[in-house]
């Protein structure tokens, strides 16, 4: 049948076309993941039925065929010479009918949850498809890729997500205009050392494997933006990995990296490394060269077992987002508001923090939008909490606040703020000067009904949840 979905957005279309599985924070999304073949169909354009594709041949560009338990697709597919997406996901899939040579336009098609598929003989038929760019085999038990995949040799996206794959052949290397390469879930535990052959690829997502090493021709990945290696074991990186010059995105979380000085001096010599991810790899100190780090906007240091945070830190002054969460950090350095570019920080669930320290280095963050205090014991907010006027979010969640002080209202920006697993009983009455505020989480605190009815009179525009 054909699919009236003309209320979507399109940006919305975009993203429900696109399966990938960088979504966790702190993990690299690509700008081209929002550009796609489909921004060109019309909603009125998508079908789910064969037979009602057939009817109109010519004016069909999207097909989704998923769910269908088709063991087998009719070679009459062939007549939508016009298709540009094809979804084939959740099949009994065997083989693919050679008619599909016909489908000149297609540039995306997707056989996830296929694993009865000859993928030999799929490749041998996708071969001749001269438009094909985005091929997706993700949940398909694939444990040997077939060498076929080079026939392929216009893919510039190819994701092989959750699969059983313990390697990969060297043929792989032979398509030269591979952009996207997404590994993320197999068994890999190492990467062929043509990889570097693959000149332009620019994002390469190996999360959740086995690799503890990587061969020393990656450094050759001279187009390389994006890297993801995180909950794999590696313990270190090749010292040519500095010729990485266009990598920006680096995640390296749940990895037992040993040797944290040598890393960073080497991380130090990619000029345009802007996000850098080391969460949950059970550190307990961080060296001080991570100042040499000094183009860093993002970074992420959360789930550790960090007590304290060099003072080196503070030499990262193009810092937008710093992530300390979940660790055991007691103070913060007192040149911290040198971090004058600071947008985000998240302290949250520090429960040795010793918030009233902090405060001096908090206050001179002027430009800071988000901040997370969150499970951190903090007891009172009284006139000494800093007055960030650009802040918007404020997370104060999982203390033992019983109130907040009026001078909170200073801060006339704030759009959200969580106080919930409290013991607030009563707030100031000054929050309706915070005319931006849209949302109040008050849940799990022993407000009175009376003090409920009184917030709701004061914040009649607020949304409170209780």
């Amino acid at each position: 049948m054909k699919k009236q979905i003309r209320k979507q957005p399109l940006v919305l279309l975009v993203i429900l076309c696109l399966s990938y599985p960088f979504l966790s924070k702190g993990q690299p999304t690509s700008d081209k993941f929002l550009k796609s073949s489909i921004s060109s169909i019309s909603s009125n354009d998508f079908y789910t039925s064969l037979e009602e594709a057939l009817k109109e041949p010519n004016e069909v560009f999207y097909l989704d065929l998923s769910n269908q338990n088709l063991e087998s697709l009719s070679p009459k597919i062939g007549n939508l010479i016009n298709l540009i997406i094809l979804k084939l996901n959740k099949n009994q899939l065997i083989q693919l009918p050679q008619e599909l040579h016909n489908l000149e336009n297609l540039e995306n098609i997707e056989l996830d949850y296929n694993p009865y598929l000859d993928f030999a003989q799929a490749f041998s038929v996708l071969k001749s498809l001269p438009k094909l760019k985005k091929l997706s085999l993700t949940n398909n038990q694939i444990s040997e890729l077939p060498a076929e995949i080079a026939l392929i040799s216009r893919l510039s996206s190819l994701n092989l997500y959750m699969n059983n794959l313990q390697g990969l052949p060297e043929e792989l290397t032979k398509l030269q205009n591979l952009e996207e390469l997404y590994l993320q879930s197999n068994q890999l535990e190492h990467l062929p050392n043509s990889i570097g052959q693959l000149k332009n690829l620019e994002l390469i997502d190996l999360f959740f494997n086995r690799i503890r090493e990587l061969p020393e021709s990656f450094a050759n990945l001279e187009t390389l933006r994006m890297l993801n290696l995180g909950h794999n074991a590696v313990t270190n990186l090749p010292l040519n990995f500095s010729q990485l010059n266009q990598l920006q995105y680096l995640y390296l979380g749940m990895n037992p990296i040993i040797d944290y000085k040598e890393t960073f001096e080497i991380l130090s010599k990619l000029p345009q490394l802007k996000i850098l991810n080391l969460a949950n790899n059970d550190m307990h100190k961080i060296s001080s060269s991570i100042g040499l780090l000094d183009n860093l906007q993002e970074l992420y240091l959360d789930r550790n077992s960090l007590k304290e945070i060099p003072v080196e830190i503070c030499k990262l002054e193009k810092l937008r987002v710093l992530s300390l969460a979940n660790n055991l950090i007691k103070n913060l350095p007192d040149d911290f508001g040198r971090l004058i570019r600071l947008q985000k920080l998240d302290l949250g669930h520090n429960p040795y923090l010793h918030v009233e320290k902090i405060i001096l280095p908090l206050s001179e963050l002027m430009h800071l939008v988000d901040l997370d205090l969150s499970a951190t014991r903090l007891q009172v907010i009284d006139d000494n909490f800093p007055k960030l006027r650009f802040l918007k979010y404020l997370n104060l969640s999982q203390n033992g606040l019983k109130g907040i002080n009026s001078k909170i209202a200073q801060m006339t920006e704030l759009r959200k703020i969580n106080l919930s697993q409290n013991m607030i009983n009563l707030l100031p009455p000054e929050l309706s000067n915070c005319t931006f505020l849209e949302e109040i989480n008050l849940q799990n605190n022993p407000l009175s009904e009376a003090a409920k009815t009184q917030l709701s009179s004061w914040l009649q525009k607020v949304s409170i949840s209780y």
